[in-house]
């Protein structure tokens, strides 16, 4: 049986995860964590636009919106 990663994309709207890995270039890396997207932080859907691109998502008491094909590289911890 085949495991696949949920990701930040995955999610919908009011929908929680929490970040466990990115797999993804350092320099995005770098500035996702800059921005506070860091492994063990929470991660609440906001809003979608309209169209799907961009997600804003809620972080660390500040909303942040992101484009949909970067939350694709950021891992969240699977359900137990």
């Amino acid at each position: 049986m085949t495991k696949t990663h949920k990701t930040v994309a995955d999610l919908r709207i009011g929908e929680v995860g929490v970040i466990k890995d990115f797999i993804l270039s350092n320099t995005l890396v770098h500035k996702l964590r800059e921005m506070g997207l860091t492994c063990g932080a929470q991660v609440l859907i906001n809003k979608i636009a309209p169209l799907g691109d961009p997600i804003e998502l809620k972080i660390r008491n500040y909303r942040l919106s992101i484009r949909r094909k970067d939350a694709r590289h950021i891992l969240l911890e699977s359900e137990k």
